[in-house]
C-alpha cells in the first residue's frame, strides 16, 4: 500500500470535498432516493440511500456536480442531500480518479490503510482540498480541521472524522462536521462521506451514517 500513495491521498482528499453550503445557494429540488446504481471505471455497483435523503435535481444537482468536479483526486458517482434542507446536510460517494483495482481482501486492505493517515498526510490532504476549492471557486480558500483525523477502524471501514472549516478570502466562512468510511468493494476503493454544516452536528453521528450507507454497497 505504500506504493499506492496516490490512492491513499485520494481517499483523504475525498473527505475535503468542497462544502456545498460554501457555494452560492441554489433552489432546492430533489427526488426521494431508493437503490442507486452507479459505476466505477466501468464496474457496476449499487447503494441504498439512508432514510430521509434525496437525490438532488435541477439547479441544486448542477451546483453539487460543479463542486464535485473541482475534486482533482476523485470522481463522485453518488450525491445525496437531506430531503427538504438547503444543502447543509449531504452525503457523497467518491472513488479515486486513478483507475487502479486493489488485489486485497477487505480485511487486509483495512489493516494496511488504517496505518496510513499520519498528521503529515492529513495536512497534505487539507492543502489539496484548499487548492482544489480555491481553483474551482475562483476565491482563495483555506480548509482547516483542528479536530479532524483518523478515528479508528472496524471490519467494514477505516474512519476519518471531525470538524472542518472553509474560510475564503472574501470573508465567507462555513464550519461543520464530517464522518467518512473508507472501504473496499470488489477491489475498488470507495469512500462514503457524510457532512453536516448545520448547528449541533456531530462527527460520530456522521461516521455512523457513512458506515450505514457503505454497508449497503453491492
Amino acid at each position: 500500500m505504500k506504493r499506492r500513495l496516490p490512492l491513499v491521498l485520494a481517499a483523504l482528499a475525498a473527505t475535503i470535498a468542497a462544502p456545498v453550503s460554501a457555494q452560492p445557494s441554489a433552489p432546492v429540488a430533489e427526488a426521494p432516493a431508493g437503490p442507486i446504481d452507479f459505476t466505477v471505471h466501468g464496474d457496476a455497483f449499487a447503494v441504498t440511500a439512508p432514510a430521509g435523503y434525496c437525490t438532488p435535481t435541477g439547479a441544486r444537482a448542477t451546483q453539487m456536480d460543479t463542486a464535485n468536479s473541482w475534486d482533482s483526486q476523485n470522481l463522485t458517482p453518488v450525491s445525496l442531500i437531506r430531503c427538504g434542507t438547503e444543502g447543509e446536510d449531504y452525503i457523497l460517494v467518491k472513488t479515486p480518479r486513478l483507475d487502479e483495482s486493489i488485489d486485497l481482501s477487505r480485511a487486509d486492505f483495512l489493516g494496511v490503510m488504517k496505518d496510513q493517515f499520519t498528521a503529515e498526510l492529513i495536512e497534505q490532504g487539507l492543502a489539496t482540498g484548499s487548492r482544489d476549492l480555491s481553483k474551482g471557486s475562483g476565491i482563495e480558500v483555506k480548509i482547516g480541521g483542528d479536530s479532524f483525523g483518523y478515528r479508528g477502524a472496524d471490519e467494514r471501514c477505516v474512519y476519518l472524522g471531525g470538524s472542518l472549516e472553509a474560510a475564503g478570502a472574501d470573508g465567507r466562512k462555513v464550519a461543520g462536521q464530517v464522518g467518512v468510511c473508507i472501504t473496499l468493494v470488489r477491489g475498488r476503493l470507495l469512500t462514503v462521506n457524510a457532512y453536516d454544516f448545520g448547528p449541533g452536528a456531530d462527527a460520530a453521528a456522521m461516521m455512523a451514517r457513512a458506515r450505514e450507507m457503505a454497508a449497503t454497497i453491492t
